[in-house]
Parts: C-alpha cells; sequence; structure tokens
C-alpha cells in the first residue's frame, strides 16, 4: 500500500526541499542587490563575476559574497 494515497498532498521529504530551495533562491536575490548596491566600489568585471560566482554557485556564491566580497564601509569621521 501506498504511504501516501492521495497524490495531490505532498510528502514530507517535498515540503522540505521545497523550503530549501525557496531559501537558496531568496539568498541568491539578496546577494545579487548587494552586488547591485555596492557596484560604485566594485569594477564592471569585479561585479560581474561576483555575479556570475553567485549564481552558477548556488550556495557558496551568495555565502561567499554576503561574508567576505562586500566592500567594508568605514564610519564617516565626526568632529
Amino acid at each position: 500500500m501506498d504511504a501516501n494515497p492521495n497524490p495531490l498532498m505532498s510528502t514530507g521529504y517535498d515540503v522540505v526541499w521545497i523550503a530549501f530551495v525557496a531559501c537558496v533562491v531568496v539568498l541568491i536575490a539578496i546577494a545579487l542587490v548587494s552586488i547591485r548596491r555596492n557596484r560604485q566600489s566594485l569594477t564592471s568585471w569585479q561585479a560581474l563575476i561576483w555575479g556570475l560566482v553567485v549564481i552558477f554557485v548556488p550556495i557558496f556564491g551568495p555565502a561567499a559574497w554576503l561574508f567576505a566580497g562586500r566592500p567594508v564601509r568605514l564610519p564617516a569621521a565626526t568632529e
């Protein structure tokens, strides 16, 4: 007998994979928006390479950009 008799209801495995893929897509979108916002501090080649890395290396590309690739903004000096 089939464990899931109704083909319209997802199994737990399907739900987990759908949630995982949704998280990866959101992470990629956040990284691409961040690259777009920081394009003044990147050359066009750097932005292109980072964009390609983020898209073609789904989990590690966005994580690398968000943790290591973003330019460091120094706080403005106040007098």
